[in-house]
């Protein structure tokens, strides 16, 4: 506790004996709950789950969600600490989860210790949504007929933010630019966007979660304008590449490997050009012709049908489980012997 004023660099070796301190606080914890799997989300999570793992004698499963080495929010020595905590458990795992293809490779070829990632995606179940009941105009102060180009989710920085917002006051008549969400860059886009964009740009305040999809119906076409400047943009796949298609959204995203293929393959939306500019973005837009649109939104409901959790992702997992339980059999029946 009060670890934060002191900045990151004077208080490094402070951080890493407090988390020290809480892992082994939690591993505690879920000790005295006796679980039969422990879960882990995410790279600080390991060393907790590997205490438990060998006080219980019970498989530690791995949920990696992104490529923790190439975070956007890079800050000195975090990075190579989760390396070092890669390089030590990753081969101590019995299941490991990765959130597509290009980071599973990712991890098996910098990690060749590590077991082959099952790959579960971050897909949603899929919606059904009533009749739009014009919520996201009425917020952004715009009529009806007013078409929306939106993004949702958090204001930070390599996302593509400023250039999107400068690509506002570029979009044809007719078209508006929403951002919906919050975050450290909000008050910066904010100015950029009064000095340059009009009211063609409008803020609207991040929503809960299980109202998202009634408000991103109401846009247009939706964007991931994430920069290309760290290998987890290259290969991203963020929940919005599902929120949108599920509204029934087209998506504008950036030419990035894994989603360019889900818009090549399903057709539920366009790749921008190489070069990311404000001209780039308006330009695409003001290509999309309402019969584009439509296509694009029949492509929408294609992959929402065959890429979402209850179909593909939630048996991925009740398979992985399921093997595990079979492997735990196997040991405790014969406890000598080396199991895949």
């Amino acid at each position: 506790m009060g670890l934060e004023p002191l900045g990151w660099l004077g208080a490094k070796t402070a951080r890493f004996s407090f988390h020290r301190y809480r892992s082994e606080e939690l591993a505690a914890a879920a000790i005295r709950l006796k679980p039969d799997v422990v879960h882990c989300h995410d790279c600080l999570a390991l060393p907790t789950g590997w205490l438990v793992k060998k006080a219980l004698a019970i498989p530690l499963v791995y949920d990696a969600h992104e490529i923790y080495e190439a975070v956007a929010s890079r800050r000195p020595g975090v990075t190579d600490y989760f390396g070092r905590v890669h390089e030590k458990y990753l081969p101590l795992l019995d299941g490991f989860i990765a959130v597509n293809d290009s980071a599973a490779n990712y991890y098996r070829y910098a990690y060749p210790g590590s077991p082959r990632a099952v790959v579960i995606r971050n897909a949603m179940e899929r919606a059904e949504l009533g009749r739009y009941d014009g919520r996201l105009h009425y917020a952004a102060g715009l009529p009806l007929g007013e078409k929306i180009l939106i993004y949702q989710g958090g204001f930070s920085k390599l996302r593509g933010l400023e250039t999107l917002v400068r690509a506002g006051a570029l979009l044809p008549a007719g078209w508006s630019l929403v951002m919906m969400g919050s975050g450290a860059l909000e008050a910066e886009l904010k100015l950029l966007a009064a000095a340059g964009a009009g009211g063609t740009v409008k803020f609207l305040p991040a929503v809960p979660q299980q109202d998202l999809l009634s408000w991103t119906q109401g846009a247009t076409a939706g964007i991931v304008p994430y920069e290309d400047k760290v290998l987890n943009h290259w290969i991203a796949t963020p929940n919005k590449l599902w929120e949108y298609p599920n509204a029934g959204v087209p998506m504008i995203v950036q030419p990035f490997f894994e989603m360019r293929r889900i818009v090549e393959t399903y057709g539920c939306g366009w790749p921008l050009p190489e070069q990311f500019t404000p001209e780039g973005i308006a330009n695409l837009v003001g290509s999309l012709t309402e019969g584009k649109l439509a296509v694009a939104r029949d492509g929408c409901r294609r992959f929402i049908a065959q890429d979402n959790w209850s179909s593909v992702y939630q048996p991925r997992l009740l398979q992985l489980y399921k093997d595990l339980e079979g492997r735990n059999q196997r040991r405790r029946q014969n406890p000598d012997a080396m199991f895949p």
